[in-house]
């Protein structure tokens, strides 16, 4: 079975490490993580695995708290839980 071009695209753009218009803590060197912040505010983290895909990616509100986190296999959605 072909996966289809457009899932192709999106797991390649969810699991680049770098984004523009985000400023970065990146500790991929030492925990495969990066976290992501807009304007001062922290937007989100991705965590990967040690063979480099994407585990999964948390997204945090205005406050920094946690609301979801969405989970991958080999870069593709694989579920998503909600706060």
């Amino acid at each position: 079975m072909q996966v289809p071009l457009r899932y192709l695209n999106e797991a390649k753009k969810v699991s680049k490490k770098y984004e523009m218009n985000y400023q970065l803590i990146d500790e991929y060197k030492t925990r495969k993580t990066i976290r992501y912040f807009c304007n001062g505010m922290y937007i989100k983290l991705k965590k990967w695995k040690n063979d480099g895909s994407l585990e999964y990616i948390d997204y945090f509100d205005e406050n920094g708290v946690k609301i979801k986190r969405k989970f991958y296999a080999d870069n593709f959605l694989a579920g998503e839980i909600s706060s």
